[in-house]
């Protein structure tokens, strides 16, 4: 997996929590996309708050990831997250 600075970026912004309530139930593939840009201790940090979220109401989970993708746009705003198009990365 590639690491995305501007992942990294988003990543260091958010709080762990959020991450395991929005990712709660998500395919192994995205997880591991998240997984493969966070830091060691980070990713160690994130797979133990996933692991102790359970029962996750869909609201909770919905709001988390709005609470990602403010946060996401706030930084593409500012240039320093980019996203990517379907066409783009593949050859």
């Amino acid at each position: 997996m590639q690491d995305r600075p501007d992942v990294q970026e988003l990543l260091r912004t958010v709080e762990t929590k959020t991450l395991a309530l929005a990712l709660h139930g998500e395919e192994a593939e995205l997880v591991e996309h998240f997984l493969g840009n966070l830091s060691e201790r980070a990713a160690t940090m994130f797979r133990e708050e996933l692991e102790f979220v359970k029962n996750v109401r869909e609201q909770d989970k919905h709001e988390a990831q709005q609470e990602i993708m403010k946060e996401a746009l706030r930084l593409e705003k500012e240039e320093k997250l980019f996203f990517r198009t379907s066409d783009e990365g593949q050859q």
